[in-house]
């Protein structure tokens, strides 16, 4: 168990938990939800001129990458920045439960994702995402709400304790996660601005509420009755 700690703060296991079991099930189980649901089109004029590009599928599936890496790099940064961010990402996910089940959506007007004939890896990467993630519930993009939080995450850390490089690398490779959704036609424009409105709407929310103090409350309860164990 040290070996993981040494990666993964210990503070940080019960709000992570907490997370990844709500995000798979906003996922996945809020499609049995919307299934047999009228579905909305959201497209506007400007999504019919964004071509398909399939190269942008590489972005795409590189930002399970930077996911991965955010969220890591935020939680060792101490319990505040921690709960603070868990407790932020947790609120913009249940607000999407919400947004999903009431305002289902999908590719299901004038933009569709197109056939992909191509025997290139970038073609052949598209059609395995195109099997793999159903056109629906789009807005707003969870894609486009995960890296953008990863990236206004780094605002919890105190400034002196940034990194500018890392600051500026999350930001621009945020803004080619939003490119790569449109233009390999998983999401239509307006997903991109419903996932960036949610980060901010979000973190918004967990600054008046203080919610993360509940992580902090239930640490504090675990760590004392830690120190009654290792006392008795």
């Amino acid at each position: 168990m040290r070996k993981i700690y040494s990666i993964i703060p210990k503070y940080s296991m019960i709000p992570l938990a907490i997370l990844v079991a709500f995000h798979l099930s906003l996922f996945y189980l809020s499609r049995l939800f919307t299934d047999s649901l009228k579905h909305y089109d959201f497209s506007i004029g400007l999504d019919l001129l964004i071509p398909f590009i399939p190269a942008f599928i590489i972005i795409y599936v590189l930002a399970f990458a930077q996911w991965g890496y955010g969220i890591y790099y935020l939680i060792s940064h101490g319990r505040e920045v921690c709960f603070k961010f868990i407790a932020a990402t947790l609120i913009g996910e249940i607000i999407c439960l919400v947004i999903f089940i009431a305002v289902p959506t999908a590719l299901c007007g004038k933009v569709v994702q197109p056939e992909v004939t191509g025997s290139d890896v970038f073609s052949k990467l598209t059609s395995l995402i195109y099997s793999l993630d159903e056109p629906n519930n789009l807005f707003p993009s969870l894609h486009c709400f995960a890296s953008w939080m990863c990236f206004r995450g780094i605002f919890y850390i105190e400034k002196e304790k940034r990194s500018k490089g890392y600051m500026i690398f999350s930001c621009v490779f945020s803004i080619l996660v939003f490119a790569s959704t449109v233009f390999v036609k998983q999401h239509v424009f307006v997903d991109i601005i419903g996932g960036v409105a949610l980060v901010e709407i979000a973190i918004l929310i967990e600054n008046l509420t203080g919610a993360h103090r509940i992580f902090l409350a239930l640490d504090d309860k675990l760590s004392s009755r830690g120190g009654q164990r290792k006392e008795s």
